[in-house]
């Protein structure tokens, strides 16, 4: 309740103060050069700033008007607005002064009944399913009736019989109640609350029921009977006090004259009628329902296209019947009554969803106009399309890039080029766009193809690729923000929320399968890293006003990170990338572990068997030839094996250090085995006597070529080649791991 609560100052200016409950804390002053019309919406008090004018009007009902030569203590505040006090002002008090009463009902109650519910009750009298009755009253912000009391209940009959020859004219059941027991025979749920209803008036309490009878409808009698849900019958609905429908298309000044109730009936119609002056009604002469200004009399609008039984809920053409709102007469508009808050979506129909439901690609609507006209974009013109936009200084756009390498398929090490997916996104906002239908959820809003083609779209050049090898598999253009919403004005019929591209970014993603050069440094195969990415420039035409933001880009790798000869390692933006230009950039390390199985071990065990050679018998000339040009043959099979799988280049690898250098031992151990004199192999050993006096006689024994040989032989196979190999490895290593 609001108690506004009023006395004169000095400057002979109203000073009013408001008060929000029976809280006298909860309160503010206002000033007010003139005192107009007193409107108030029934234990309600309110008082505006008006001129005085014929179209002035008051609805609802006058508790008290009380004017005080006083301010109020806290606690006559609270008297008043507990309804425990009437509250009579010392100047003015509206229980005790005379009035020229006309047009209104005069009814004395106590001051208590103030601070109670009104139960109110509107029929609608035309025959309708259940189904059709609680859609009615859905739409006309109401719920089908239930009453609660005995009370209540004669307060519903008194509503229905005055239709008594309108609503089923034949017999005694006239209208539907909002009860059913559907889910449990005997019972009675309320069918807008699912809950148990703790009153009902079936005679004989309930005794007849079956599990066909599972509506309800009341009689003339007030009594209540069981009945099947497919007949017809006429609607009554339960009208809530702080509940309002609202009629969009013209051009009011304040919210509270777009705002229209049931209340009432004229020629045996309901009446809707507003806050103000403005009252809808159904013209029986004219057939249409027509706006008309209470004050004067004469018709606003109306309209033809809604039969007498649907009422003018939801979206529909109406016809002026006067200038207005720059609308000529006999023009037609379109306008809607229907109780939908700023903050929910109006189907045309007249029901009420949430704003998220709107072009969620699901009917919420029974109508399914909540998936029509679900462009996200408002369209730009076509130079607009074609020129950048500015950031919010007015300076270049700056554009966020995000890559994702997707997989690489495959490492041509011979043609030095890489094959794999990515996707590549750029988000930009653009102040000249005007979204509708954005959603929250971590998706984003997904943009149609039409709406992708009403906006500025940048333009950039994958550089690095081999041959022209890029195609294009998916393209997606998203906002994924929700922010800045602009609820739509209490007058506008599109009641969808609008939000700033300034606020929402928008979302460019391409997937591409591309095929991209690579330089490969293979000085260090196979203990190589190789750096290969994927370089993608900005056009000439954007260099002064579209930039990269790398400071606010991304590079990920999605992808396995072991490969079949490569592991992937640091993906990153390459240091060279710059505004202009950026590369996507990621290491591939080679996998030695098959290439030390395939290369270096059987190289190592055919040099082994090679020095295996030098230990066989001088005899065996044969056996140690064929050995020893064997490993040398196969040893170079395996050399030019792995030649053909790298690229071909004129600089001097380590591997290729390493098989020369075998190589060469494998070449000098054939050579050794060569050129040994042979035939001083098959010389028996000669003694030289000299014939000298007895005490001085001794053999003499000199070395043979065998002897030499063998001798040779064993400093080369045990020192020479074993010393070699380790110094070779040491230093040969030792550069690997420098590399490394």
């Amino acid at each position: 309740m609001i108690d506004c609560l009023t006395f004169t100052t000095p400057a002979r200016r109203l000073l009013a103060r408001l008060y929000l409950g029976s809280d006298p804390s909860i309160g503010w002053w206002q000033h007010y050069p003139r005192v107009g019309s007193r409107r108030a919406n029934h234990a309600t008090q309110i008082i505006r700033e008006t001129s005085r004018s014929l179209e002035d009007t008051l609805q609802g009902d006058i508790s008290q008007v009380s004017i005080w030569g006083r301010a109020l203590a806290a606690s006559e505040v609270r008297g008043a607005a507990s309804c425990e006090d009437p509250a009579r002002g010392s100047v003015f008090s509206s229980d005790s002064a005379e009035f020229e009463e006309f047009g209104v009902e005069v009814r004395a109650v106590d001051v208590q009944d103030l601070c109670r519910p009104k139960v109110e009750f509107i029929v609608l009298p035309e025959e309708v399913s259940l189904d059709s009755s609680l859609m009615l009253c859905r739409r006309l912000n109401a719920t089908v009736a239930v009453p609660a009391s005995p009370l209540e209940n004669q307060l519903l009959l008194d509503e229905i019989l005055p239709f008594k020859d309108v609503c089923d004219a034949t017999g005694h059941w006239k209208a539907w109640l909002g009860i059913t027991d559907a889910q449990e025979e005997g019972t009675w749920r309320a069918l807008h609350s699912n809950q148990e209803v703790n009153y009902s008036n079936f005679p004989c309490n309930g005794a007849g029921g079956s599990a066909v009878l599972n509506c309800a409808a009341v009689k003339t009698d007030g009594f209540w009977a069981f009945q099947e849900c497919s007949v017809k019958r006429c609607t009554a609905c339960r009208l809530h006090r702080l509940r309002s429908l609202r009629l969009r298309g013209l051009c009011f000044d304040e919210p509270l004259e777009a705002q229209f109730r049931l209340a009432g009936y004229l020629g045996g119609r309901p009446l809707f009628r507003g806050f103000t002056n403005k009252v809808i009604l159904w013209d029986k002469a004219a057939e249409r329902w027509t706006l008309v200004n209470a004050g004067t009399n004469a018709t606003v609008m109306s309209c033809q296209s809604v039969p007498i039984e649907l009422y003018p809920l939801g979206k529909h053409k109406w016809e002026m019947a006067k200038d207005m709102c720059g609308n000529k007469a006999g023009d037609t508009i379109l306008a809607s009554l229907s109780a939908c808050t700023p903050d929910q979506f109006m189907c045309n129909v007249g029901d009420c969803i949430q704003m998220h439901q709107r072009c969620n690609y699901r009917f919420d609507c029974d109508d399914h106009s909540d998936e029509i006209n679900c462009s996200v974009v408002g369209a730009l013109d076509k130079v607009q399309r074609a020129m950048p936009p500015k950031d919010s200084l007015g300076g270049v756009l700056l554009v966020t890039p995000a890559v994702t390498i997707n997989i690489i398929s495959e490492v041509d090490d011979i043609n030095m080029a890489i094959t794999l997916e990515f996707m590549f996104s750029l988000a930009w906002n653009d102040n000249r766009l005007k979204f509708k239908h954005l959603t929250s959820a971590p998706r984003g809003t997904v943009l149609a193809k039409g709406d992708s083609e009403k906006i500025w779209l940048p333009k950039y050049q994958v550089t690095n690729v081999v041959a022209g090898n890029l195609l294009s598999l998916t393209e997606s253009f998203t906002v994924r923000s929700a922010a800045g919403a602009t609820a739509p004005g209490f007058n506008d019929v599109d009641m969808d929320l609008t939000y700033p591209g300034a606020s929402n970014r928008v979302t460019m993603t391409r997937r591409y399968s591309a095929k991209t050069t690579c330089h490969f440094d293979l000085y260090a195969y196979p203990f190589d890293v190789q750096t290969c990415g994927v370089r993608i420039h900005l056009p000439p035409e954007h260099e002064d006003s579209v930039h990269f933001s790398l400071s606010q880009g991304t590079v990920n790798y999605t992808g396995p990170h072991e490969l079949a000869t490569f592991n992937v390692e640091k993906v990153q933006f390459a240091p060279t990338s710059d505004e202009h230009q950026l590369t996507a950039e990621f290491t591939l390390r080679r996998r030695q572990g098959v290439v030390l199985l395939s290369t270096f071990l059987p190289s190592a065990l055919l040099l082994a068997v090679s020095w295996a050679t030098l230990f066989v018998k001088l005899e065996a000339l044969n056996v140690r030839a064929v050995m020893s040009l064997t490993t040398l043959l196969v040893l170079y099979t395996l050399f030019a094996n792995m030649s053909r799988s790298l690229p071909t280049a004129a600089s001097i690898k380590l591997i290729d250090i390493w098989f020369f250098f075998i190589i060469f031992l494998l070449f000098a151990n054939i050579m050794i085995h060569i050129f040994i004199d042979n035939e001083s192999l098959t010389q028996v050993r000669v003694n030289k006597i000299v014939v000298k006096p007895f005490s001085e006689a001794r053999p003499l024994m000199t070395a043979s070529p065998r002897q030499k040989a063998l001798r040779f032989l064993a400093v080369y196979r045990l020192l020479v080649l074993p010393v070699a190999v380790v110094l070779f490895n040491a230093a040969f290593w030792a550069a690997v791991f420098w590399q490394l």
